[in-house]
């Protein structure tokens, strides 16, 4: 029997197979998921909804957040929440 996780990546691969792009493939197990579990490739966007430039301490603030506190998300994304 497959684990939560293997059956996640599994669907993963099939929608990239299919086409899907990254968001989408987030955005489709997300909306599966009655658990609410946030499946997003976590892009950080500055205060022009651009994409954040990265750095050695952003990545690390970043992983420090999500083995400390991640939990229940909401799966949004520039498209919807800039004007």
């Amino acid at each position: 029997m497959k684990t939560f996780g293997e059956n996640v990546a599994a669907e993963a691969k099939r929608l990239l197979a299919g086409g899907k792009d990254a968001n989408q493939i987030s955005s489709i197990l997300y909306q599966r998921d009655k658990a609410g579990r946030n499946y997003g490739i976590g892009i950080i966007l500055d205060g022009r909804g651009k994409p954040a430039k990265t750095s050695s301490a952003l990545l690390r603030a970043a992983a420090k957040e999500l083995k400390s506190r991640s939990g229940l998300g909401a799966y949004m994304n520039s498209a919807k929440t800039m004007p």
